[in-house]
């Protein structure tokens, strides 16, 4: 056995190493940034559901702030919500699906609105995040 022999990698096979983990590094970055994105997406649709609801369930609470008194109408306007800014486009319509209002009375639906609700993702004047649909009662 020659001692004067090098033992190791020769430059070329160290290159081609380099070159397969660098094209795996470009893969996972890939994977990782589309992952980021859809993570961002679905927190904010997530934060729009809530925003909706609690909008909604407002405007039963507080008719008189909203203006809720009948069964027309239409407005838009922004609030802001977790410390963003959303826009919001809101429909009152008469009730479509004759909903009944109070079982007890016979009642049926002619005192409930339907109350449709599109909220814009921040920052952006027509990306919608959802048309979200509630049902308010109006006094007679």
């Amino acid at each position: 056995m020659n001692s004067n022999a090098y033992k190791g990698f020769t430059l070329i096979e160290v290159m081609v190493a380099l070159a397969i983990f660098a094209l795996i590094g470009v893969g996972i970055m890939q994977v990782t940034t589309t992952q980021l994105a859809n993570t961002l997406y679905l927190e904010q649709r997530l934060m729009s559901q809530w925003l909706a609801d609690n909008l909604i369930n407002e405007m039963k609470v507080e008719r008189k702030k909203w203006n809720i008194n009948r069964c027309d109408g239409s407005r838009s306007g922004e609030t802001e919500f977790l410390e963003q800014k959303w826009k919001y486009s809101l429909k009152i319509s008469s009730n479509p699906f004759n909903i009944e209002a109070n079982q007890l009375t016979g009642d049926y639906g002619k005192n409930v609105c339907q109350i449709e609700l599109e909220l814009f993702f921040p920052g952006s004047e027509n990306d919608s995040a959802g048309i979200y649909r509630g049902y308010v009662g109006v006094n007679p």
